[in-house]
């Protein structure tokens, strides 16, 4: 089975791909309907946040996690003073650190960790006032680019696999592509994703 755990990202895209039999087995996805956890509060709390035991997994499952949007819409703007390279830094090393005591309670899991997708334009979809968007594009767009870099760097490390698909739905500049986006933010084709999954993890 596949599960995926995650903020909205974990389900757009992701929630098609059973459906349409774009991927073998079974797809879970675990993402909660309000108040998603950050992949920084998943750092800070660790277990208290993210235990992948509540659900049901059993070794031999593919296990993705799917945060930080959320965090680079909204909240690493509000930090920098402490300068990018840091504050992104410690961002990956505490979400990996929970993703690691999740995984070392099992014996045998395939462990991906989804990249943060292109940022959405302001211009191109509803600015939520709750989760605002702080920052300009390109200024997101450069979070964005850092912590994925940190995120794959920090899978190499740990021996997870780095599931990017961020050029799939990126438009010329780096943003998400409108034509693959129902709502200028989330994916809406899954097609991508399937091909990215299909390789990693499923060799088809």
């Amino acid at each position: 089975m596949l599960h995926v755990f995650g903020e909205s990202h974990a389900r757009e895209g992701w929630n098609q791909l059973e459906p349409r039999c774009l991927v073998p087995g079974k797809v879970s996805i675990h993402c909660a309907q309000s108040d998603p956890p950050l992949m920084h509060s998943i750092g800070k709390k660790g277990l208290e946040v993210l235990d992948i035991t509540r659900v049901g997994v059993r070794d031999g499952d593919i296990i993705i996690f799917c945060y930080g949007e959320v965090d680079c819409r909204c909240h690493i703007y509000k930090h920098l003073e402490q300068g990018l390279d840091y504050v992104v830094n410690n961002l990956a090393i505490d979400y990996m650190n929970t993703i690691a005591l999740n995984v070392k309670r099992y014996k045998d899991l395939r462990v991906g960790v989804y990249n943060v997708l292109p940022p959405a334009k302001k211009s191109r979809t509803w600015d939520n006032p709750s989760l605002p968007f702080l920052g300009t594009d390109e200024e997101r767009l450069s979070y964005v680019i850092a912590l994925n870099n940190k995120l794959e760097q920090a899978c190499k490390e740990h021996g997870y696999i780095f599931v990017d698909i961020f050029k799939d739905y990126a438009d010329s500049e780096g943003f998400m592509n409108p034509a693959l986006s129902s709502d200028g933010l989330h994916i809406s084709d899954p097609i991508g994703l399937a091909r990215c999954l299909n390789r990693l993890f499923f060799r088809s």
